[in-house]
């Protein structure tokens, strides 16, 4: 965190849609943004981007602790406006 700031930082390597995947969680809905096609396939690239980083658990689609902290972090800044 720096200083003046009370928001958490958040990482620079996610995409916004792995940013709307990590969101969908805090707000009790994993990946209730997605319909139709971009459920079943589209979001591979964003499964795999999370994984890859250690924010998401491939095999149950859960998020890590650091998922979690990232997730939260982010939703700090959607909710102050900044993100």
């Amino acid at each position: 965190m720096s200083a003046g700031s009370n928001h958490p930082p958040t990482r620079k390597d996610l995409s916004p849609a792995m940013r709307l995947a990590l969101l969908s969680y805090v707000d009790e809905r994993p990946w209730g943004h997605l319909h139709g096609r971009s459920m079943h396939g589209g979001a591979t690239g964003t499964v795999y981007g999370l994984s890859r980083r250690g924010l998401l658990d491939p095999s149950t689609h859960k998020l890590t602790a650091d998922g979690w902290m990232e997730a939260r972090a982010l939703a700090a800044l959607r909710d102050a406006g900044k993100l």
